[in-house]
């Protein structure tokens, strides 16, 4: 037993030296997950839910990579079928990730067009008009409404902190957004992924939709007045 575990110990220190490459591929390869496509499927959505694992997520999409290594000369028709299960795979997490930054950036944006229309003359006048009512209230001695929030009245905190709800969903965005733009490119399978172009898409048709949605009124086919209109995209646009 010890001259055997001698032999083990001399033939992987050798192998440190002449071979470093090829022993860190065999420690660190991954391929095995391809058989466990159902846990690593949980195991992503686990990450993608916290803000503080989400900039990891792209991970999953490099392990696709791994999953080739499972072939080998004796079963050459698996060759193509694992690697377009891997591509696929890649593809599924890297567009999901962009999906889940899409949809907090939309409630990002909608919240700071409620934000920024609070800054419209429009509501100026609702103020002017509530103050009035509420005077006349106050006259009659009935009870006056409750008072409409001033702007910046979320922006008020006891604690650095306390965390709104925005910001939140804030964190959660540049968590997915950070996650996206960890690396350049990644190669699966001779093909080349660029995680970046998936949320310049979403976002694509995210500013359409709601640029679309902000020129008429209510979702109806009347269009909003121009200065409206302005002022809401200017909300987004920030």
């Amino acid at each position: 037993v010890s001259t055997q575990s001698t032999g083990n110990t001399i033939e992987y220190h050798t192998r440190c030296v002449d071979s470093i490459d090829i022993l860190l591929k065999e420690v660190t390869d991954l391929s095995n997950l391809c058989f466990y496509q159902k846990f690593i499927q949980d195991s992503f959505q686990k990450c993608l839910e916290r803000s503080d694992t989400a900039p990891y997520s792209v991970v999953y999409a490099g392990v696709c990579s791994h999953f080739i290594n499972t072939c080998n000369d004796y079963c050459p028709e698996e060759h193509c079928f694992i690697g377009k299960k891997s591509i696929d795979l890649a593809n599924h997490f890297l567009d999901m990730t962009a999906r889940e930054a899409q949809r907090y950036l939309e409630q990002y944006c909608l919240e700071r067009v409620a934000m920024h229309m609070v800054t419209h003359p429009s509501f100026g006048a609702q103020l002017m008009a509530e103050a009035r009512n509420n005077k006349e209230k106050e006259a009659k001695k009935e009870r006056p409404s409750p008072p409409i929030p001033l702007p910046g009245a979320e922006s008020k905190k006891s604690r650095l902190e306390d965390m709104t709800p925005m910001d939140k969903n804030f964190a959660k965005m540049v968590s997915h957004l950070q996650a996206l733009n960890t690396l350049p490119s990644l190669v699966v399978w001779q093909h080349t992924f660029a995680p970046r172009e998936y949320i310049i898409h979403h976002l694509d048709e995210l500013f359409n939709r709601l640029i679309s949605q902000n020129i008429f009124q209510d979702g109806g086919q009347q269009i909003q007045l121009p200065s409206l209109m302005a002022h809401r995209l200017v909300g987004i646009m920030d």
